[in-house]
């Protein structure tokens, strides 16, 4: 079942507006409308995922997989943001609804990654919410960079903490992370260790990234691109092999956001994402680390 019919014994555990709201907002689908501003209110407040969230996203689910691609990566994109706390509140909900609920995000999945394999070019600000959206669908912690600044226009700002907890401000540009109130710098992007292409990657059991392995290969086939993205490039190509699962190390899904970014929208948003790889230092304790490593951006509520 992808979603529960709007006469479930389920939606008496929840207000009837929500109900009405649905039904409204599935004869005019747009993000724009009231109806999508009432049921955003109602199911989700920033970051809690209220009672009622679990039954109605398989909903939105559905209205967004049938939409036109302008109308679409809107709901895809507020959705994606929403799903991505949605771990935390789980734990009262019925498990005929999350069983829903949890096949309609495989769904997602699915349909999101195919629309956006399907684009030849998709703008900055609509690209810095729609990869990590998809990370969200296949419940990763990565999906929570649809709520942080770092990939905020210009200039991004994220925490990362060391070892010892020291968290640290970090200012992220095109061209490197510094700490917060320093100078833009250049760094160059690292590239991908060799032991990390002998990574043991955990096979989806259901692979919906596969759409993107022609847009890698067609990237990967031109002679212009750098070793050090060439190298990312065929990390990404091993991970969406497999698929992506909540177990992926966080640096891989920063290599493979960057590469997503780097085949569909700009070079500057992708490199954004490879200097996720930039070794930072605290300034309490001295140690070194790799931002990505360290990222405390999943740390919202």
């Amino acid at each position: 079942m992808l979603k529960l019919d709007l006469d479930s014994k389920y939606w008496s555990l929840y207000s009837e507006e929500i109900v009405e709201l649905l039904d409204d907002f599935s004869k005019n689908i747009n993000a724009s409308t009231i109806e999508f501003s009432k049921i955003r209110d109602i199911i989700w407040d920033q970051g809690t995922c209220n009672s009622s969230f679990y039954a109605v996203i398989p909903h939105m689910i559905f209205y967004a997989s049938k939409a036109d691609y302008e109308i679409a990566k809107e709901l895809w994109s507020n959705i994606g943001i929403w799903v991505s706390t949605q771990e935390k509140f789980r734990c009262e909900v019925p498990e005929e609804v999350l069983t829903v609920f949890d096949n309609s995000l495989k769904f997602a999945e699915k349909k999101c990654a195919e629309l956006l394999a399907k684009q030849i070019q998709i703008v900055y600000d609509d690209a810095r919410y729609l990869f990590p959206t998809l990370f969200s669908f296949a419940g990763h912690v990565f999906g929570h960079m649809t709520l942080s600044d770092y990939m905020a226009p210009i200039e991004g700002a994220d925490v990362a903490t060391c070892s010892q907890g020291h968290d640290e401000e970090f200012s992220i540009f095109d061209t490197g992370i510094v700490p917060d109130g320093e100078k833009k710098e250049h760094h160059i992007i690292k590239s991908v260790d060799t032991e990390d292409f002998e990574y043991p990657f955990e096979k989806s059991s259901e692979n919906h990234w596969s759409c993107f392995l022609d847009v890698i290969d067609e990237k990967l086939s031109g002679e212009s691109i750098t070793d050090p993205i060439r190298s990312h490039l065929k990390l990404a190509r091993l991970i969406i092999a497999n698929g992506v699962t909540s177990n992926l190390p966080v640096r891989f899904a920063f290599s493979l956001c960057g590469c997503l970014l780097y085949c569909k929208s700009s070079e500057e948003a992708a490199n954004r994402m490879f200097h996720g790889w930039d070794i930072v230092k605290c300034k309490v304790c001295g140690e070194e680390y790799r931002f990505c490593d360290r990222w405390s951006g999943y740390d919202y509520i």
